[in-house]
């Protein structure tokens, strides 16, 4: 829908990523000014699989920064 007026941007979210390396809460740090990149950002975050962080040795679950950039081109 926004793809062909040319609209883009890109959305930097906060992300709990647990000690599975699945992303189970956000919140949106910066916004792209439009709110359904910042929605479609946020689903697109919630089906990432990250390689969880580790704590000597042991999977943990941390806060991570993630960035969406949407092109229309």
């Amino acid at each position: 829908r926004l793809r062909e007026p040319g609209i883009g941007g890109t959305v930097l979210l906060h992300v709990f990523v647990d000690a599975e390396g699945v992303p189970t809460r956000s919140q949106i740090i910066d916004s792209s000014g439009y709110p359904p990149l910042d929605a479609a950002a946020r689903e697109v975050v919630d089906r990432m699989k990250f390689s969880p962080a580790l704590s000597r040795d042991k999977p943990v679950g941390v806060w991570v920064q993630q960035g969406v950039t949407f092109r229309a081109e």
